[in-house]
């Protein structure tokens, strides 16, 4: 692959990729555009035309912002997912989804802050989550504790708080809190 540039101050060299398109098993494609570095960092976008995989069509584009890539895991450990004009429909159900989730990993703890919009159909619920911060660390190997903050929406309820009083302990098998205190406030 050809070398098309280097970051300031940096020795990361950078290729440039093809873009792709796979045809999906029902019908539709998928384009995905793989804007990575060999460090793993960089951005890929898939945008999605009338893609049906399993009779689910999905339509419009996710890009994947990978801030920071465990080269030795071969996992990204800081990645931002942003959806734009991002639908899946199945029969009458659909749910479409904009703005971001971004993802923290480190040694110990798995944080995941939310910032996006929801809306379900044909029942016209919306949700939005507005720094909606959840971290997750181990306690045992079939608990988490769990943390919980910020701010979502719901179109019916209005808008709802979100404190964690006391750490939740949430068994990894069941996703139930067997233990902890969380506020919500409206």
């Amino acid at each position: 692959s050809p070398v098309v540039g280097r970051v300031p101050h940096s020795k990361t060299v950078s290729s440039l990729k093809p873009v792709t398109t796979e045809t999906c098993s029902g019908s539709g494609t998928v384009r995905i555009d793989d804007q990575t570095a060999a460090n793993g960092t960089g951005t890929v976008i898939l945008t999605y035309a009338a893609c049906v995989e399993n009779g689910v069509r999905t339509d419009g584009e996710v890009r994947l912002e990978v801030a920071a890539y465990d080269l030795v895991q071969d996992q990204p450990t800081d990645f931002t997912a942003v959806f734009a004009g991002y639908t899946q429909s199945a029969g009458q159900f659909a749910i479409d989804i904009d703005g971001s989730v971004r993802t923290v990993i480190t040694a110990t703890t798995f944080t995941t802050t939310y910032d996006a919009l929801s809306r379900y159909r044909p029942e016209g619920v919306q949700h939005r989550l507005q720094n909606l911060v959840v971290q997750e660390r181990a306690l045992t190997g079939n608990t988490v504790a769990v943390t919980i903050t910020g701010r979502f929406f719901h179109s019916a309820h209005g808008f709802v708080d979100v404190e964690t009083r006391e750490t939740l302990a949430v068994g990894i098998s069941s996703g139930l809190a067997s233990a902890g205190i969380l506020r919500l406030r409206n």
